[in-house]
């Protein structure tokens, strides 16, 4: 198939059981893999047939549901998928609480998720809570404007994001640290 060594080492040193499968199912998950357009080359391949092979068809099914429920059409989801294949092994709870996040209170399209599924894999209380609080203020201020992807948010280290949406506007919101750090309390109540 093409697949590099690095990716088939990875295999059998993280996920042995991958190769004690059924012949029939892991070629199938194969077949699938390829069809939904990753590449043997890259190591994507290698989670999503990972994925694939580890999910019961039911347990795939609920997920979609899960996704679903909140906007997602099967193209956004296959989207998803295809940017970040463990989005579908994370627990039906966990997508929920980030999806109702993303969608019902910060007010984003499902498509933003879509397109960047790496934001449900942040820790919610430490990372997602405090810093949705401070870009849903700065929002609402008009001091900053809704993104198409959730990694300027999300996907900086807190000190990048402590720099570039709390120390930035110290001085025309002064209590945005605050905001920031309640977030942060309220994972201890």
């Amino acid at each position: 198939m093409g697949v590099p060594q690095s990716s088939i080492l990875y295999v059998m040193a993280h996920h042995p059981s991958l190769v004690q499968l059924n012949r029939e199912k892991l070629k199938l998950s194969i077949d699938e893999v390829i069809s939904l357009g990753f590449s043997p080359l890259t190591t994507l391949f290698v989670q999503a047939v990972l994925v694939l092979c580890e999910s019961s068809k039911e347990t795939w099914e609920n997920k979609v549901k899960v996704y679903r429920s909140f906007g997602l059409s099967d193209t956004e989801i296959k989207f998803a998928f295809r940017a970040h294949p463990l989005c579908m092994k994370l627990s039906e709870d966990k997508i929920t609480r980030g999806m109702d996040l993303f969608l019902n209170e910060m007010r984003w399209s499902p498509g933003i998720v879509a397109r960047w599924p790496a934001a449900l894999f942040y820790n919610f209380e430490k990372r997602i809570v405090p810093r949705c609080r401070v870009i849903k203020v700065l929002m609402q201020k008009g001091l900053v404007k809704e993104h198409h992807t959730l990694m300027p948010f999300l996907g900086t280290t807190e000190e990048q994001f402590l720099e570039k949406f709390v120390c930035k506007y110290k001085e025309v919101f002064p209590e945005l640290k605050d905001v920031y750090a309640s977030g942060l309390i309220l994972k201890h109540n």
